[in-house]
């Protein structure tokens, strides 16, 4: 791989997070961690563009993943 490919990881599990850190980190992928939909909603925005991939956890309190999706379509529709 050319460059660095980021994934956003989002899920209110730590344990999820770590898994995913420990297998794609040593891989050369870039791995940012979020805790909510809400938490890397903010981040998308503030940032304005998206990772490569982005790893949602369905069940999570405040925004599902689903909710985090339509969101993502909203906001950025000619990328989601």
């Amino acid at each position: 791989i050319n460059g660095t490919v980021e994934i956003l990881s989002v899920d209110d599990n730590v344990v999820n997070h770590m898994v995913v850190e420990n297998s794609l980190v040593p891989r050369g992928f870039k791995v940012t961690v979020c805790m909510s939909g809400l938490e890397a909603m903010d981040l998308l925005e503030t940032r304005g563009y998206l990772p490569d991939l982005i790893l949602l956890d369905n069940m999570m309190p405040e925004m599902t993943g689903l909710e985090m999706c339509e969101r993502l379509r909203e906001t950025f529709p000619c990328n989601a």
